[in-house]
């Protein structure tokens, strides 16, 4: 006797998809580049003045009042280039493959390949905090490391970084360290922060600690490990020709969706930033 089987039984087994329906992929958004600073359109190089640091110095008395002894300095500094970049994410399908589906291929393809897009530009954007020449090397990120290097930032920038000051520290730092970052208790800890009520420590880490922490997916990882960043505004530029945007051309029977931008970035100000180099995985 046959029995019928559903699962098992050819012809018996409907299969169906959702309708004008698609499940996105995702990707980082942007946080780095949303805090740096940015620059003057680059057309094919920018250049940006940059002082040099001058020093003063004490003299010794004498009947020439020291004048003969004195060293003439120059202010004319390095300057600062910023290449721009051409970054492309396109896609391409025949008319067929939008007749033959009950979904708007062109929306869908614009609306991934903006995502992409983003994410490439975020990741080429925090590659220069590998650049930098003050670093710090640890296994993973602790309260001892993190206070540390804020204290390294605070002596390169001559207290233009200093704890409760005007000017916003920020530290972007690869999800591999999150489980380390959360037990830093200035963090995570409210009596400790500042923010509660309690009347003996109200106050204390809010000027202390003022470090706003980013988390990210795109950290620069190579054979030094991941290479955080704990940095200022100033540290880094982004100079723009062209804003992210999409265009769709058609080529015979191919349709291209395409989204670029025209980008450069750099580091600014060396000094203004640390290198915070993870060498383990946490996770």
């Amino acid at each position: 006797m046959a029995v019928l089987t559903p699962g098992g039984t050819v012809g018996w087994n409907p299969e169906v998809w959702e309708k004008a329906k698609f499940e996105p992929a995702t990707y980082q958004r942007m946080k780095f580049i949303r805090t740096i600073d940015e620059g003057d359109r680059p057309y094919n190089l920018l250049h940006i003045r940059k002082h040099a640091r001058v020093a003063g110095s004490v003299l010794g008395q004498s009947t020439a009042g020291g004048a003969a002894d004195l060293t003439f300095l120059t202010i004319i500094g390095t300057p600062v280039t910023v290449t721009p970049v051409h970054s492309v994410v396109p896609v391409a399908y025949g008319p067929h493959m939008e007749a033959q589906t009950d979904g708007n291929l062109d929306k869908e393809s614009a609306s991934n390949i903006e995502m992409a897009l983003a994410e490439l530009t975020e990741a080429s954007a925090a590659a220069n905090i590998a650049t930098l020449t003050t670093v710090i090397s640890t296994a993973d990120v602790d309260g001892t490391i993190l206070r540390r290097a804020y204290g390294q930032l605070m002596g390169n920038t001559n207290g233009m970084a200093e704890p409760g000051g005007d000017t916003q520290v920020y530290g972007l730092f690869s999800h591999t360290q999150f489980p380390n970052l959360g037990n830093i208790p200035e963090f995570n800890q409210a009596d400790i922060r500042g923010d509660s009520e309690n009347p003996y420590v109200k106050g204390i880490w809010t000027k202390g600690g003022g470090i706003m922490l980013l988390m990210t997916t795109v950290v620069t990882q190579d054979g030094n490990g991941w290479h955080n960043g704990l940095y200022i505004p100033s540290c880094f530029v982004i100079a723009w020709n062209m804003r992210s945007n999409i265009v769709r051309d058609r080529d015979a029977l191919r349709q291209f969706v395409i989204a670029q931008n025209n980008v450069g970035s750099a580091v600014k100000h060396d000094l203004r930033g640390i290198d915070i180099r993870t060498t383990a995985n946490p996770l």
